[in-house]
């Protein structure tokens, strides 16, 4: 982590430890967690908490736009910040759960991105961000570090199970998950689910997801072929549940 990062990280953690003093968590995440950010990059980062009220979110504002000046931090406003800077509880909860996404014909279906103000201002696009904040490289910055870690496991299991229905299939190799992941040359990154094909991305999902994936055998989910490298779904009422 850079000097600069740190200095952040901690006015961070001072602010939101007085704003929010318990029941939430920051963290931060994209192109500053994967240690790729240019002097062109936004500084991502989502607060979750228990409750949000509209002076949490005026606060906030005022806080982060005073701190982006002064570190002189680009700004990206393409998703509003009073939408994407804080969530509550409720809000992650559904997006965990795949509310962000469609359900057709008994699968999980990712709609296309339109980047119209209607969509840009709505609750999907939230969810979606939520969720890949917390499947992807993220740094916890304070606030409570076991409801964090309890949600981000959820996150990522749960993706696994949406990955499946996605696609279609009944096993994947973590190669080709982490390729489902990311997208095709025509649809991914954020127009998608938002994992830029970076090598620090892949190698990042590669190692999340394929540590989710022995942990989902344990619990008699999967099935593991070590020959070939290939996970199958070996309870079908799991990836029922999942996709609802």
């Amino acid at each position: 982590m850079t000097d600069k990062l740190q200095q952040i990280t901690r006015e961070l953690k001072e602010f939101f430890d007085a704003e929010f003093h318990t029941d939430f968590f920051t963290i931060i995440y994209g192109s500053y967690a994967y240690g790729v950010n240019t002097s062109d990059s936004d500084l991502d980062l989502v607060t979750i908490s228990r409750q949000v009220t509209q002076d949490n979110r005026t606060n906030t504002l005022d806080f982060l736009f005073d701190m982006y000046t002064r570190y002189g931090l680009a700004v990206d406003d393409e998703v509003p910040h009073e939408r994407k800077l804080l969530a509550d509880y409720q809000t992650l909860d559904d997006a965990i759960n795949g509310s962000g996404f469609e359900r057709k014909d008994g699968r999980m279906y990712v709609p296309p991105v339109v980047k119209t103000k209607e969509f840009l201002h709505s609750n999907e696009i939230v969810m979606r961000l939520l969720v890949n904040a917390l499947t992807g490289k993220n740094i916890l910055v304070t606030g409570d570090r076991e409801y964090y870690a309890d949600r981000r496991k959820r996150a990522v299991e749960n993706m696994i199970g949406f990955m499946f229905s996605i696609e279609g299939v009944e096993s994947f190799t973590i190669p080709d998950f982490v390729r489902s992941l990311i997208g095709t040359p025509e649809r991914h990154g954020e127009m998608y689910l938002g994992y830029k094909d970076m090598p620090a991305v892949r190698a990042y999902l590669a190692e999340t997801f394929g540590a989710a994936f022995l942990g989902l055998i344990q619990t008699g989910i999967l099935t593991h072929d070590t020959t070939a490298g290939i996970f199958h779904v070996r309870n079908p009422s799991w990836l029922g549940k999942v996709v609802g």
